[in-house]
């Protein structure tokens, strides 16, 4: 939806997207459609802004457990917000990027020498602000040992709950 007229996107339809910081330096997004961005004077400061096209999702395939699985517990660990999981965060959002449902849309450098990633789902235009821990290669095959316990341990517990009799 258009912030600026409220009107629903339609398919088909281009938007830009803005991406800002608030006074609680927390991030923003603001859609806006293309008939609004171009009566606009003056733009708002954004960290960054980009252009896409709005589609309807598709309908909804069966469940394909690895993908969902990955998106889930990435999800699953964002909301958590553990200092500890940043590391595994990031190889999900890299693996996801990978499988084509994430974009890298801008990378942020920070005063202190560190990088927030922003990828946008390409389903949803959902915004994800992931930090990049910079790994090393021991790092990540460490890191990528977790990721693959995490997984497997989320599947098994998909699995026990399909099998599961209804009570």
């Amino acid at each position: 939806m258009c912030q600026t007229c409220e009107k629903p996107f339609g398919d088909g339809q281009e938007f830009y997207t803005l991406l800002s910081l608030n006074e609680e330096d927390e991030y923003e997004r603001a859609d806006v459609c293309d008939v609004c961005w171009n009566e606009e004077e003056e733009r708002p400061k954004a960290v960054s802004i980009w252009k896409s096209v709005f589609r309807f999702p598709p309908p909804k395939p069966e469940e394909a457990l690895k993908k969902e699985t990955t998106e889930t517990l990435l999800r699953k660990l964002m909301e958590t917000e553990e200092e500890r999981q940043r590391d595994v965060i990031f190889v999900l959002a890299v693996d996801l990027e990978r499988r084509r449902i994430f974009v890298e849309r801008d990378i942020e450098l920070l005063k202190n020498g560190e990088k927030r990633r922003i990828y946008e789902h390409k389903e949803t235009s959902e915004v994800f602000v992931i930090h990049d821990p910079n790994l090393n290669l021991r790092e990540l095959e460490n890191v990528q040992g977790r990721v693959l316990e995490l997984l497997i341990h989320k599947e098994d517990s998909a699995r026990k709950a399909e099998n599961e009799p209804e009570k």
